[in-house]
């Protein structure tokens, strides 16, 4: 039922047996299409974030971050998926390469790869943690060619439900 108030259109409105007088609300605009991708993406995290609580090891490892902020392992997985891992630097020391990735809740695996100035792949493979520092990964070059000039160094890093950080690093 519609009522007129002045300039404003006012409604009945029924939730159970509580009836309510409110303004019309306007019609609401489409979608744009990013807000389509976030409200899919939103939807992925909370089908990933289900799954984590089904799967009780997996949810021991997220209840373990709960906070004031995250009151539960779902609300950590349901994070975790929107968010992927931040690469904040790569370092070269000799043959050794540095990165330092993190996540707001872990970085699972950091992978690096080499690449000549015109963008051909000399190397690549697996960084290792560093177990001193949980956010420094060490990979091991097996060329001597680090110190020449114009080389790229990638190193992308995956977090738990498979989202990509990446960085690049010319030397």
């Amino acid at each position: 039922m519609m009522l007129l108030d002045g300039d404003n259109e006012l409604e009945i409105r029924e939730r159970g047996k509580r009836t309510f007088i409110t303004r019309k609300q306007a019609k609401r605009k489409k979608d744009s299409k990013k807000q389509k991708e976030h409200i899919e993406k939103f939807r992925d995290a909370a089908t990933y974030a289900r799954h984590v609580i089904k799967d009780p090891e997996l949810k021991a490892k997220y209840q373990a971050k709960v906070n004031a902020h995250q009151k539960s392992a779902y609300t950590v997985a349901l994070r975790d998926y929107m968010n992927a891992p931040v690469i904040h630097y790569i370092k070269v020391t000799g043959d050794t390469i540095t990165v330092k990735a993190s996540d707001d809740f872990m970085v699972v695996t950091v992978k690096v790869e080499v690449s000549d100035a015109s963008g051909k792949i000399i190397e690549k493979g697996d960084a290792e943690r560093y177990k001193r520092h949980h956010l420094i990964w060490k990979y091991k070059s097996t060329i001597d060619r680090l110190s020449e000039p114009g080389i790229i160094i990638k190193a992308y890093a995956t977090d738990n439900p498979g989202n990509l950080g990446s960085s690049e690093v010319i030397l």
